[in-house]
C-alpha cells in the first residue's frame, strides 16, 4: 500500500504543479480570460490600466482627511455613565459672562489725519488713506 500512497502523492503534486504553470501561462498570454479560479483565487479578469498603475495597485477607497477622521475614530460612549451624563451644575466656562460685557472695541477719539487722504465713496462711505488718490 505504500507504494501507491506515495505514487498517488506524487500524482497529485504534479496535478497541482501543472495548474500553476497552466495559470502562469494563460494569465501571461492571455490576461483576459485569466480567472485564477482553479487555484481558489478571486474570481476576477485581468486588471485595467488606469495611468500606468493596475487595479490591484490602487486603494479601493480615498482615506479620510481631518475632521472626518476624527470624527470616525473618536472614542464611542460605551459606559452608562457616559450615555447618560448631565451637564454640570456649574458654570463650566466663568469667563463667558464677563467677555459679554466687555466691548469689542472702543473708540478713543479723533487722531492726527492731517498725514492721511480722506476718500468718500458714492454710496456715503469714508475712508482714510495714505497715498494720494488719483484725480
Amino acid at each position: 500500500k505504500r507504494p501507491t500512497m506515495q505514487r498517488f502523492t506524487l500524482i497529485l503534486a504534479l496535478a497541482v504543479a501543472l495548474l500553476a504553470v497552466a495559470d502562469a501561462f494563460t494569465a501571461a498570454f492571455a490576461p483576459a480570460l485569466s480567472t485564477g479560479r482553479f487555484l481558489g483565487l478571486q474570481e476576477t479578469c485581468a486588471p485595467r490600466s488606469r495611468g500606468g498603475l493596475s487595479s490591484l495597485e490602487m486603494a479601493h477607497h480615498v482615506n479620510a482627511k481631518g475632521a472626518k477622521e476624527s470624527r470616525k475614530n473618536r472614542p464611542k460612549k460605551a459606559r452608562l455613565s457616559d450615555i447618560n451624563r448631565k451637564p454640570p451644575s456649574y458654570d463650566v466656562e466663568p469667563m463667558i459672562a464677563a467677555r459679554q460685557q466687555i466691548p469689542e472695541y472702543t473708540v478713543i477719539g479723533e487722531g492726527d489725519l492731517s498725514k492721511f487722504f480722506k476718500i468718500e465713496k458714492e454710496d456715503g462711505s469714508v475712508f482714510y488713506t495714505v497715498k494720494e488718490p488719483k484725480a
